[in-house]
């Protein structure tokens, strides 16, 4: 991933520590932190289960959710259908949200990834804030289907160098 390629407001969404990314993971970590934590977890908690995720455990420092299967990762065009397991680690005065999309059986386009950072930017809206980002989900919506999936010139820069 080029990080020269992302508009400024999504250079934070992107995970800073290169070993955290591999060919067959794409990783995402944003910071939750505010001064409301029991409102922020509860608010961030809702917000993933309504996209799809199952709670997959729960301890007072650390939520883990799940989405995705492997046939989505075999078979689908959309990001929230393949396996993805999303983390909200929980320490005094933070909350982290960590997630891991396994992208074997694809190959990532730019248009996956801008549904991941909007996700992700809607996540951090909703979660500090309280506040869904209609206008930008109605503009995201608009760019679905099939004109999406032929859009690889400008998605092939996210390719892993091996496929170019």
């Amino acid at each position: 991933m080029n990080r020269k390629n992302l508009p400024p407001q999504l250079l934070d969404l992107v995970a800073k520590a290169p070993e955290e990314r591999t060919p067959e993971h794409l990783v995402v970590v944003t910071d939750l932190s505010n001064n409301e934590p029991a409102a922020t977890l509860h608010r961030a908690k809702n917000y993933l289960l309504g996209r799809g995720y199952v709670i997959q455990s729960e301890t007072p420092d650390r939520v883990v959710f799940q989405r995705g299967s492997f046939w989505g990762n075999m078979t689908s065009f959309d990001i929230s259908d393949l396996i993805t397991e999303s983390i909200l680690e929980i320490k005094p005065g933070q909350i982290k949200f960590i997630c891991k999309v396994q992208t074997f059986g694809q190959l990532i386009s730019g248009w996956n990834y801008i549904d991941l950072m909007y996700e992700l930017s809607e996540l951090r809206s909703v979660a500090i804030w309280n506040l869904y980002q209609h206008e930008l989900a109605a503009l995201i919506q608009k760019r679905k289907g099939l004109l999406r999936v032929l859009d690889w010139t400008p998605a092939s820069r996210f390719w892993p160098k091996s496929v170019r």
